[in-house]
């Protein structure tokens, strides 16, 4: 019994080894555990210049827009808007935020860094179903929504601040 163990005790370590490259690897291609799930997170950007007033006019703009054509009132979407650029002003690092509807809908947004400038991406709608239910359809693969972002800068930073 204890030489058919050893036959396969060679393992081991390639497998270790496999099983290191495959944790690195995702780590680095943006999967990630998010409340105990995995799941791909694309490397989200922080938009540098969002206290100039034209970047901060084209991304209202293009944030109220998205949340019109996802259904909100025009008056609602420029609230909320306004209300998710506030929250994005403070915060220092590249991170998601979210435009919060009177209607209880939840929709998140992210800044991405492409060749072509700054572009804002809707990945997350949240609300209930059938008025009782909460769920949450994210698409972070070809988006719900992606607009550029005209007159802003961003930039990925690394690391980012640990919020625990």
């Amino acid at each position: 019994m204890g030489k058919e163990n050893r036959g396969y005790s060679w393992l081991a370590a390639p497998l270790g080894l496999l099983v290191l490259v495959a944790m690195t690897a995702c780590s680095a291609n943006g999967l990630a555990a998010d409340g105990g799930e995995w799941g791909y997170v694309p490397l989200v950007a922080r938009v540098t210049n969002i206290s100039d007033s034209a970047c901060r006019g084209s991304l209202s703009a293009q944030l109220a827009s998205t949340l019109v054509k996802q259904g909100e009132t025009l008056d609602d979407a420029c609230a909320m808007s306004e209300d998710a650029l506030d929250a994005l002003s403070h915060s220092p690092d590249p991170r998601p935020f979210y435009a919060f509807s009177p209607s209880y809908m939840r929709y998140g947004f992210f800044v991405q860094e492409k060749n072509s400038g700054c572009v804002l991406h809707l990945f997350e709608r949240q609300g209930k179903l059938f008025g009782k239910v909460k769920a949450t359809f994210t698409n972070t693969s070809t988006y719900f929504s992606t607009s550029l972002l005209v007159d802003c800068s961003c930039e990925i930073t690394f690391p980012l601040a640990d919020e625990g």
